[in-house]
């Protein structure tokens, strides 16, 4: 194995946005070993803590899998060895691309293997999305932030607040906007913090001037209850814990004023109103208008929501709450236009990221087209080769003598020789604007498990510290983390390279099963022309 960058070589970008097309004239793509960042290392090298192992393969040129056991005499209170897999793709070596799938239609749940179908060359799962249960049955797919696919947002940005946004009366009043993402476009992959913007319009003619317009709240999910993240004030200002069993609860924010729209990816028809107790939010009656892809209106908003298809190009647009429904009273009439207007905005650095340059960078619209897919993440891992702080999330933390403690969320410290069992995936940029795929998980055949308590033990995985230091390793200089636990997968060439960390139950007993996810990113061929 040879190195093919020498040693101590940096590229910094300069606008960010060319680092990937700077890769247009980068040397051929060999087989290699990771490469020293020309940013400052860590005093320990991560990789040797790995054994690489035969299973590595050239997949198409351009585009390789390395695969990594942990060395026995590394393990800290495991039994069996983690699996570190990586996949490095550099299209300007060859007739392949990177992309974004999300399968039949965004709001169907799918696992990565039903997304990529077609059997890429490899891929892994991507933004974190969650089941949105219905009153009808349906547990239909809604992301977790921004996301979007062939240039159609799928899902909006999250906001972020502290105690420090807070009004006198305990009120959020301003908020953080923007969350980071990779925008895939022609191939290459750019993380930076994106916010979207969603506007409703309302004009006389077809593509003529607004009479009205308004913003829209969130896209394919049910209005009233948003999941993982607040979207704006209204959301932060109504949230909410809620206990879906004894030792489950989940955040939900409960805006009780929402206009949502649904475009042709959703799947499944619109969601009814919903009867869950537990989440009142979303219970009103509320209005809902379709319209097609002429953005024609038919007739007036319906009075009972749910169970309408979206035909493709097609929108359909539900309003919960006094404010919401009266706009769409007053403004939705027979014989106007309704249009949607996308927006996305890329507003720089994470916020607290080092700037080692001293420039500022500006705002700047990302181009939404056919060619744009976005993946997103609230946790950055590396920008401009620099690594992010405070990295300790980890859901599943055990001591050194395997015990389950409290999560290092909590006012515990990490204590030596704590180990973390959250499988991850992550995804980066290198200094010739490469894409490197990561995840580590346990062994791919754990054995089957008599107890979720069991289950757990066995499934593996690592700090969110440790995969952001194999990338910076391997030369990344942006990088984020993507959905983990038990949605982690990893596919090459169709074949499974990493361990199963989601259980079922089948016949009264445990079954190991690939989650449904949200959606994934792959490597395909056929290469694509830059602008």
């Amino acid at each position: 194995m040879t190195n093919d960058i020498a040693a101590g070589r940096t590229t910094r970008r300069a606008p960010r946005r060319l680092i990937a097309l700077a890769a247009a004239v980068s040397a051929a793509f060999l087989l290699a070993a990771p490469h020293q960042s020309g940013a400052a290392e860590p005093t320990a090298d991560p990789m040797d803590n790995w054994t690489y192992d035969a299973d590595s393969q050239r997949l198409a040129a351009g585009a390789n899998y390395f695969r990594y056991l942990e060395k026995e005499g590394k393990l800290v209170g495991r039994t069996t060895p983690r699996e570190l897999s990586i996949v490095r793709i550099d299209p300007s070596a060859g007739p392949i691309r990177v992309e974004n799938s999300f399968g039949k239609k965004a709001g169907v749940q799918e696992t990565v293997r039903e997304q990529l179908s077609s059997k890429p060359l490899a891929g892994i799962n991507a933004s974190f999305g969650t089941y949105d249960e219905r009153s009808d049955g349906v547990e239909s797919m809604a992301f977790y932030g921004l996301a979007a696919r062939d240039g159609v947002i799928n899902g909006v940005s999250c906001v972020f607040v502290s105690d420090t946004d807070k009004d006198a009366d305990g009120r959020y009043v301003t908020a953080r906007e923007g969350m980071m993402a990779t925008v895939l476009q022609y191939g290459f992959p750019h993380i930076s913090r994106l916010k979207s913007k969603l506007t409703v319009q309302v004009s006389a003619t077809a593509n003529g001037p607004a009479i009205a317009s308004r913003p829209l709240d969130d896209v394919n999910r049910t209005p009233g209850r948003a999941q993982g993240c607040a979207r704006d004030l209204d959301d932060a200002n109504n949230a909410h814990s809620v206990a879906y069993s004894a030792s489950s609860t989940e955040t939900v924010y409960q805006d009780p004023d929402e206009l949502i729209v649904f475009n042709g990816n959703y799947g499944v028809p619109t969601p009814p109103k919903d009867l869950d107790k537990k989440i009142p939010g979303d219970d009103a009656a509320g209005l809902e208008l379709v319209v097609g892809k002429d953005g024609l209106i038919g007739g007036a908003p319906k009075t009972v929501r749910g169970g309408q298809q979206v035909a493709a190009g097609g929108h359909a647009l539900q309003a919960i709450g006094e404010e919401s429904e009266k706009w769409l009273e007053d403004h939705a009439i027979a014989g106007r236009y309704l249009q949607v207007v996308q927006e996305v905005i890329d507003v720089g650095s994470p916020t607290n990221a080092p700037n080692k340059t001293g420039i500022t960078e500006q705002p700047r619209t990302v181009t939404l087209d056919s060619s744009t897919d976005i993946v997103s993440n609230m946790h950055w891992l590396l920008h401009d080769g620099e690594p992010a702080p405070g990295l300790s999330t980890c859901k599943r933390l055990y001591d050194v003598n395997g015990n389950r403690v409290e999560s290092d969320t909590s006012k515990r410290a990490r204590q030596a020789g704590d180990f973390c069992r959250d499988s991850r995936t992550a995804i980066g940029v290198d200094e010739q604007g490469r894409t490197l795929f990561v995840t580590i998980t346990g062994p791919r055949n754990p054995g089957t498990p008599t107890s979720k308590n069991e289950a757990e033990k066995m499934a593996d995985g690592a700090f969110m510290w440790e995969v952001r230091d194999i990338l910076r390793r391997w030369g990344a200089v942006d990088a984020m983390n993507l959905d983990g636990g038990g949605s982690t997968t990893m596919l090459v060439n169709d074949e499974r390279k990493t361990g199963l960390t989601d259980i079922t139950t089948k016949d009264g007993q445990l079954h190991w099963t690939e989650r449904k996810v949200g959606d994934s990113v792959y490597v395909g061929r056929g290469g694509l022309p830059l602008p």
